[in-house]
């Protein structure tokens, strides 16, 4: 989800919203669950009293790169077995893995869950039919065709194929099957990419009850359900909806990986825009002060993680009108930002300097106003062009600041320029021209420039649909 805010409504995490993977389908889930939890190891500490050791032995990352690259390979030659048909050597594998895992992690982990349910539905395999067989390989190159169609974003293409599949599983499996669930993961998916967001949810939300049914909530199948669950939310603008997932799934994802992980981050972080999302700012605040205590041990004051956690603590602050707070906020994201030399065509630049000018009205910091609408303009401009709209309404704000300093020369050529663009974009006539129009005749009263400015007002007046107030 995009940068910032999307301020009409609503507000839009700053670092990008939350990924979405679909490539859980079939047998090949495990491939990239058990991977996954075979490279999340705790990191080594040793104690203040404690003497460093010179085992030679491997380090614990060490055996876990080398045990999920082996459970890797297995996984790959039981997907190959089980496309072949060859089913029951399918099973031996799984059974290997599912041994390995189950040494490894022990039998309530959700490595060993994942890898048990993998097994069963490789043992029930062994015992289909032969037309069974037939319909499970093509079942199995089906959702090969069409993750590989999604992989190319040709969702409408690849629509057809996954519903298909569904409906096969369901013969096949059941409905309450760890294949249904994982087929239907990505036929939710599919809508979603498609734009078909409330069917998205419908489907989604019967994958999510049943992965929690199959292993419970504190795994990563449920994590990423729960993750395209509210992000389909959001889409929507259903927040009410979104933040209640979100709250499920930050505590899933602190179960699973710790409150020094990048996915508790990233929940945090989500968790935050959805309270400002639903005019919940105070929450907000509490979310983001957090994260920013997270982040800064982990990546420093001025780290780019920081930035993103400050701007959206800036955003709530703002909605609950304490606006120096603000300020603070959203200055300190600003200087990072430049630290970092973000590219300044970057279209997230809007956003911030947007809220950072207005803030700056607010607080009759008119000068720092001006610096901030002047890099605003400049952008449009690169962006837009020196005709657009957007770039009008920068230079109507920036002569504000600079007028209300009382440079009125200098803010007058700019004032009459925005006017100019308006015009041009909205027609000499368009009611919106009143209040550009009563501030440009304020400023060349100001002027001295009465009988002009005397003109300008009546004109403003007359689209405004207003009767002159008597002198």
């Amino acid at each position: 989800m995009g940068f910032g805010v999307e301020n009409s409504p609503g507000w839009f995490v700053l670092e990008g919203k939350m990924s979405i993977f679909f490539q859980r389908s079939s047998v090949w889930v495990m491939l990239w669950l058990l991977i996954a939890g075979c490279s999340k190891t705790p990191d080594a500490k040793t104690s203040e009293n404690e003497s460093p050791s010179f085992d030679d032995s491997p380090a614990p990352e060490q055996n876990a790169n080398k045990l999920s690259t082996n459970l890797f390979e297995m996984m790959k030659l039981a997907d190959q077995q089980n496309s072949e048909g060859d089913f029951d050597t399918a099973y031996e594998t799984w059974r290997n893995i599912h041994s390995q895992v189950n040494n490894e992690y022990g039998i309530d982990a959700w490595q060993t869950v994942s890898a048990e349910l993998a097994m069963n539905a490789a043992r029930q395999r062994t015992k289909m039919t032969a037309e069974n067989a037939e319909l499970s390989r093509q079942l199995t190159q089906l959702v090969s065709n069409s993750m590989q169609l999604m992989q190319e974003k040709k969702y409408d293409s690849a629509r057809p194929d996954i519903e298909k599949a569904s409906g096969l599983s369901t013969r096949l499996w059941g409905k309450e099957s760890f294949v249904s669930a994982n087929i239907n993961f990505n036929r939710a998916m599919c809508y979603f990419y498609e734009g078909d967001h409330n069917r998205a949810i419908a489907v989604m939300t019967d994958v999510l009850n049943l992965r929690i049914s199959l292993t419970g909530v504190n795994h990563p199948d449920v994590e990423t359900a729960m993750e395209s669950l509210a992000t389909a939310h959001n889409r929507l603008k259903q927040f009410d909806q979104e933040e209640k997932v979100l709250i499920q799934l930050l505590d899933v994802s602190k179960s699973l990986w710790g409150i020094e992980s990048r996915e508790y981050e990233i929940r945090c972080n989500d968790l935050g825009v959805a309270y400002n999302n639903n005019s919940k700012p105070l929450l907000a605040i509490k979310q983001f002060n957090e994260l920013v205590e997270l982040r800064r041990k982990k990546y420093g004051d001025d780290s780019m993680e920081i930035g993103h956690a400050e701007f959206n603590r800036g955003i709530a602050f703002s909605q609950i009108k304490k606006y120096d707070a603000a300020l603070t906020s959203l200055q300190t994201t600003y200087s990072i930002f430049h630290k970092h030399d973000i590219n300044l065509q970057d279209l997230s630049w809007v956003t911030l300097l947007e809220q950072l000018g207005q803030l700056s009205l607010i607080t009759k910091k008119h000068l720092d106003g001006q610096r901030y609408y002047s890099e605003l303009a400049d952008l449009w401009k690169a962006n837009k062009g020196d005709g657009s709209i957007e770039y009008g309404k920068s230079l109507y704000k920036l002569s504000v600041c600079i007028g209300n300093q009382g440079k009125y020369p200098e803010a007058e050529p700019i004032m009459k320029r925005s006017l100019d663009i308006f015009e041009a974009n909205l027609g000499a006539e368009n009611k919106l021209l009143h209040q550009p129009l009563t501030t440009y005749s304020w400023l060349l009263e100001k002027m001295g420039v009465t009988q002009e400015a005397e003109r300008v007002k009546i004109r403003a007046v007359r689209l405004a649909g207003f009767q002159p107030l008597p002198k």
